[in-house]
């Protein structure tokens, strides 16, 4: 899940231009400060289609507005799911996920964009995530297997019990997906170097995480890759 801050919109008796109605039919911490989001049409009908790595706005009660990634199979036309870190010090917005979103609510939503989208052409896609930043990855890895095409993805979290979906990824991904805590050594087998020079001509990068985090790799990343070959999604302001 990444999210960028917006700047507070005017207050509104209406819905918001543009948006959908959806009903949040589920609403469960899977992991330590992690709030997962479903959301369909509260009709039962298809909700508008997303390509992998896509997000849409949430519209929260206090007249917030908040960007999450779509983290579940962009196959998946029934329900959208949300995976929001709580933070305490934040701007607000996962603190009234936390406390004022209940199951069943209606919020609006808009619809999905897409700023961090799959090469369709890439000989080969690695895929890295930091923390919460794991989110948008986890579509382009179900639509990566969709097209049976080759990739590996690398999760890196402080700790397994923090880190979103730590169970599902390899059940879902198998051999292609590699998780890496912090809690469990994971940070001294993350051999960031040997991953980056190991890789073939063709390979694409995605990288979603903290911002320092993200200039890590990227700054090792631009020793073999193009900057054509380097794709990052901010969830964070950058500084």
């Amino acid at each position: 899940m990444f999210k960028k801050l917006f700047k507070k919109p005017a207050s509104r008796q209406t819905p918001p231009k543009d948006t959908l109605a959806v009903r949040v039919s589920g609403k469960r911490s899977i992991a330590d400060s992690v709030i997962e989001l479903e959301l369909r049409d509260p009709q039962g009908k298809d909700l508008p289609a997303f390509s992998a790595g896509s997000h849409i706005d949430i519209h929260l009660p206090g007249d917030l507005v908040r960007q999450y990634s779509l983290a579940n199979n962009p196959q998946e036309r029934d329900r959208y799911l949300c995976a929001v870190l709580v933070e305490p010090e934040g701007r607000g917005g996962s603190i009234a996920i936390s406390e004022k979103i209940k199951e069943g609510d209606l919020i609006y939503v808009s619809h999905p964009r897409n700023h961090f989208a799959l090469v369709a052409d890439a000989e080969f896609s690695l895929l890295i995530g930091g923390g919460i930043g794991v989110t948008p990855l986890i579509a382009m890895a179900y639509e990566l297997q969709r097209q049976g095409k080759a990739f590996k993805f690398y999760y890196r979290a402080k700790s397994r019990a923090g880190a979103a979906y730590a169970d599902m990824l390899p059940s879902a991904f198998g051999d292609s997906v590699e998780c890496l805590f912090s809690d469990e050594g994971g940070r001294e087998r993350f051999d960031l170097d040997q991953i980056i020079r190991s890789a073939s001509s063709g390979t694409h990068l995605y990288v979603c995480g903290g911002n320092s985090f993200m200039d890590w790799v990227v700054e090792n990343a631009q020793s073999c890759f193009s900057d054509e070959q380097i794709h990052v999604e901010h969830f964070y302001p950058e500084v």
